[in-house]
């Protein structure tokens, strides 16, 4: 089974189309049931991105009969971090070529040996994203207290804006 973004994306708005009712999964596009579809499906719905019921039967592929979007689901295409942000809570998304980039080039600043910092790079290249997370967690906890100027709030510490008349 390959996942299949664009098959993803079609079922997802095509049960965004729909909400809050659910849709007869032999209605979405590119229905076929066969492991293909059925795999994509199911995938949306380990990541909590549509809900529907399952069927399982002896010698078949196991099949959904019907799927609705989840808050998650519709959230996601919108791509605005979702009621949860304006609540109070949200997320950050970093790609793990943007968290090595950004390790590699600290790395290089702080002077580290051209083959450490290789070898950390491609280490990390290869890693599993919960280890990188925890990684970043780690970094970020061990150095957070010798950036306070960055993490004070707005007007709490003084700073330069370049401006004339100010800061004088």
């Amino acid at each position: 089974m390959e996942l299949n973004r664009k098959l993803q994306h079609q079922i997802l708005t095509s049960l965004q189309s729909v909400y809050p009712d659910s849709m007869l999964v032999q209605e979405l596009p590119g229905y076929s049931h066969d492991r293909q579809f059925m795999g994509n499906l199911f995938y949306l719905q380990e990541h909590d991105l549509i809900q529907g019921g399952d069927i399982r039967e002896p010698g078949r592929c196991r099949s959904m009969v019907d799927a609705q979007i989840t808050r998650l689901g519709l959230d996601f295409l919108a791509d605005d971090g979702g009621l949860a942000s304006m609540l109070g809570s949200f997320t950050l998304r970093f790609s793990s070529s943007e968290i090595i980039e950004t390790i590699e080039a600290s790395l290089y600043s702080d002077e580290v040996d051209e083959h450490i910092r290789q070898n950390i790079v491609d280490s990390l290249k290869v890693m599993d994203p919960a280890v990188i997370r925890e990684i970043v967690q780690s970094l970020i906890r061990s150095s957070a207290g010798a950036h306070v100027e960055l993490l004070s709030p707005c007007g709490s510490a003084p700073a330069a804006t370049g401006q004339p008349g100010e800061n004088e």
